[in-house]
């Protein structure tokens, strides 16, 4: 089978249209060509119509920023919310932990030793893992004699402001017999 080519077709010529380019123009930069195959002048009305396709104006260009100043302003205006949001849920978490750590020192000890410790204790104790975190734990007998509750409360402070949370939990006596 032989293929008989008539015409090689150049690519590389033609090309599409730039957003510089009318419609009207010609492929390939709208060059205007005399007869003799020599470049004619760009008459005044083509640059101007030309030189408007080129960019963007004073006023495009101030009204585009201030839509962006506008949007930034209103990001940035949440942005100390979410900065509080962070560290509030930062010391909120420190104090779980602190809290948990504790529940657990309480359930790992002996029913009987927790039965010994049935008070109250008013005082705050600092923590020593986290700083600015204050502690204290309530050991008390529930109505069932072998149930104790085990509440413990934790607090800091948080831009002036004194935040507190507590944590129970109910330890009962394990008795396999």
């Amino acid at each position: 089978m032989r293929l008989l080519f008539r015409k090689k077709i150049s690519f590389a010529s033609a090309r599409a249209f730039t957003p510089l380019e009318k419609a009207t123009d010609e492929v390939g930069g709208g060059k205007n060509i005399d007869a003799a195959g020599g470049l004619m002048p760009m008459s005044a009305e083509t640059v101007r119509e030309r030189s408007s396709l080129t960019g963007f104006t004073l006023i495009e260009i101030i009204i585009a920023l201030t839509i962006l100043g506008i949007g930034l302003i209103s990001v940035m205006a949440y942005l100390p919310v979410a900065l509080d949001a962070s560290r509030r849920a930062s010391d909120l978490t420190k104090a779980t932990l602190l809290a948990r750590e504790w529940i657990e020192n309480v359930r790992a000890a002996a029913y009987d030793d927790i039965t010994k410790a049935d008070t109250k204790i008013t005082d705050f104790v600092p923590s020593a893992e986290y700083a600015g975190f204050e502690y204290k734990i309530e050991i008390n007998p529930t109505g069932a004699a072998t149930f104790k509750d085990v509440k413990v409360t934790v607090r800091w402070r948080l831009k002036g402001k004194l935040l507190e949370e507590s944590f129970q939990t109910r330890i009962a006596k394990y008795n396999p017999g």
